[in-house]
């Protein structure tokens, strides 16, 4: 790979290109050998770096990969994508509080991209920050009405807000932008057993452990929880009026 003089070293085009490709199809642990063997190279090449940072988090490795995303933003500060992936280690490796900083440089960097926000919007809802879950949202919307990771957590904020036709009316979009999305068939699922809706629920559920079959035993156990809320039809509307009073009601049953 040829490089400017003075210019910073960067993989090419057809590197990255078959990186990310890699890692997307379970290889990333292929990218984890090439990207070092370009480092040991040259140990100033900012996109291996950043590929490095992308695939160990990827693998789950994520004391390597907060490290490699450290190093990829100090090699490449510039960049937003450098930011982005040192906030997802930084929450992997459950710093949750301190991934918000580097996802807002993210985002001053480069403001237009729907997928931070709806990043920005999952943090916010795990960090309990419905309010802003929701603006964060409504944010990468306006980029990407379509977008299908920022109507999810749009929905799970306007769901603990007790908002539920807003909730419903976001997973109706949802759902004809992704009707293959597990995770969002996963969290419908929960949210309509939370609501005491367990027929509602156990349908959604079925459906997350038809696309991920790996995740049977979480599934099966919350489908069966399902099926036994059905059996018990008084105890059921007791529950329910009490969700839709606002009073405390205990989903476990």
């Amino acid at each position: 790979m040829s490089e400017t003089p003075g210019s910073k070293p960067r993989l090419t085009k057809s590197e990255t290109t078959l990186y990310w490709q890699l890692i997307q199809t379970g290889r990333a642990d292929l990218v984890v050998d090439l990207t070092r063997q370009h480092l040991a190279r040259n140990p100033l090449n900012s996109t291996a770096q950043l590929y490095l940072a992308e695939a160990l988090v990827k693998l789950n490795r994520i004391p390597e990969a907060l490290e490699a995303a450290e190093g990829a933003v100090a090699l490449a500060p510039e960049w937003c994508a450098t930011h982005f992936i040192l906030s997802r280690a930084r929450w992997e490796n459950g710093h949750s509080l301190t991934a918000n900083e580097p996802l807002a440089e993210a985002l001053r960097l480069d403001p237009l991209r729907a997928y931070y926000h709806g990043w920005q919007a999952q943090l916010f809802f795990f960090q309990k920050r419905y309010l802003e879950a929701v603006a964060a949202a409504d944010t990468g919307l306006r980029l990407d009405p379509q977008h299908a990771d920022v109507l999810l957590w749009r929905a799970e904020a306007n769901e603990s807000l007790r908002r539920p036709h807003l909730a419903d009316q976001d997973y109706r979009r949802l759902f004809d932008v992704s009707p293959n999305y597990a995770l969002a068939h996963h969290n419908r699922g929960i949210s309509l057993l939370r609501r005491f809706l367990p027929a509602e629920a156990s349908e959604h559920l079925a459906e997350a452990l038809r696309i991920e079959p790996e995740r049977a035993p979480e599934l099966t156990r919350l489908l069966n929880l399902a099926w036994r809320w059905q059996n018990w039809p008084r105890w059921l509307a007791g529950h329910r009026a009490k969700y839709l009073a606002g009073l405390p009601a205990n989903p476990e049953g």
